[in-house]
């Protein structure tokens, strides 16, 4: 980590709560920085997930055109990571996944989800294919506690469910890169 936090000299990073008081008065986390990550772990993704929709609420006005300053965002690209221990809890915010990702602008959004407990198998492919991944708590089974299609959210280009725990280093390192190439 220290290796990272030194190739960050240069950089405008900021690790903090959404809400900044900045000069006296609040200010919105999304109206300075062209990149954020936000980062959540099992339940504490209930945070995080609403700040992450928000931010795609105001990047689809200002992708649209509004002209509502209510909505200003600078923020060009969000990525959100959430680390859970296995992949059925997907389905605890699967249908907000889905409407965030069916909502962001193209090119704003990439959502990794890692789950702790699928392995990482010889071949590089996940335990269990998404659509067969026991959301129901059977193995196969392929319906939610609602009796509804199993995660969504996971069909969308944005998201990734990637096994093990997450290389932070990497992502940061990743981000930065990204923003760099947006700029």
């Amino acid at each position: 980590m220290q290796d990272v936090l030194a190739s960050l000299a240069g950089y405008r990073v900021l690790i903090a709560r959404p809400i900044l008081i900045k000069d006296g008065h609040q200010k919105y986390l999304g109206e300075d920085y062209n990149t954020l990550l936000l980062i959540a772990g099992g339940s504490g993704v209930s945070y995080t997930l609403s700040i992450a929709l928000d931010l795609v609420r105001r990047a689809r006005a200002m992708h649209l055109g509004s002209l509502d300053k209510s909505v200003n965002i600078a923020t060009k690209r969000l990525s959100f990571v959430w680390v859970i221990k296995r992949q059925n809890q997907i389905a605890w915010i699967d249908d907000h996944l889905d409407a965030m990702c069916t909502a962001a602008p193209p090119g704003f959004l990439h959502v990794a989800i890692y789950v702790t407990s699928m392995k990482r198998p010889a071949g590089g492919h996940n335990e269990y294919p998404p659509e067969q991944e026991p959301v129901d708590g059977t193995p196969g089974g392929t319906t939610s506690s609602k009796g509804g299609p199993a995660l969504k959210a996971i069909k969308h280009a944005q998201v990734e469910v990637l096994p093990g725990r997450p290389n932070f280093d990497g992502i940061i390192q990743s981000e930065i890169q990204q923003s760099d190439r947006s700029e």
